[in-house]
């Protein structure tokens, strides 16, 4: 595939994700967002980040370990307090970098382009996955 083609399908996932997923910036914290993030005092000073690894996503779970996610919001914290626009953006860069991943492996499983590109859009900008 020429880089051309490979450009113009990652400005697309850039496009697309920005323009469907535009409203969230204006979404203030939300349901689990108390808990994870404004209550979740782990996040709040980077000499936490051993224990983010010994401990449960939030205080409010016994079953959910998820460590790069407590990782994520240390690092989301750092830059944008309690900033929501911020975790928002974050989320959404994420989500559209997994998308062109998904894109590439598709493209080397399948051989198809076409069908790599469709299927990781359908995953971008399906609300389901988000």
């Amino acid at each position: 595939m020429k880089i051309t083609n490979i450009r113009s399908h990652i400005f697309v996932f850039i496009l697309s994700g920005f323009v469907v997923y535009a409203n969230s910036f204006w979404v203030r914290f939300i349901w689990d967002d108390e808990a994870l993030i404004v209550k979740n005092f782990l996040i709040r000073k980077p000499a936490n980040i051993l224990k983010l690894f010994l401990v449960n996503l939030s205080s409010h779970s016994d079953i959910f370990y998820r460590p790069i996610q407590n990782l994520s919001y240390l690092i989301d914290f750092l830059f944008y307090k309690f900033d929501y626009r911020g975790y928002h953006f974050t989320s959404l860069l994420l989500h559209i970098a997994v998308a062109m991943l998904l894109f590439r492996l598709l493209g080397i499983i399948t051989k198809n382009i076409r069908i790599s590109f469709f299927a990781s859009l359908l995953f971008l900008l399906c609300p389901l996955w988000v």
